[in-house]
């Protein structure tokens, strides 16, 4: 799902089945969905340390601190 905030877009709900993880479905749902262009932000739960790990893995901005209990992420072109 997305949808556009404060002229940005938002990545809302995204998951993949543990049996296509590490095959790059989320970079390229990612890719496909935030371009080059727009920023994109993300919110994930601070315990999703997967998700964390590959947000930042893949360049996202972290804009919390490890203390948050939303953490947010920062995309721009």
């Amino acid at each position: 799902m997305e949808t556009r905030l404060v002229g940005a877009l938002e990545v809302d709900e995204l998951a993949v089945s543990p049996h296509a993880r590490g095959q790059g479905v989320a970079r390229g749902i990612l890719d496909l969905l935030c371009g080059r262009t727009d920023p994109c932000w993300l919110l994930t739960a601070p315990h999703a340390a997967d998700a964390l790990r590959l947000y930042e893995r893949l360049g996202w901005r972290r804009l919390t601190g490890p203390r948050a209990k939303i953490v947010v992420f920062l995309r721009s072109p």
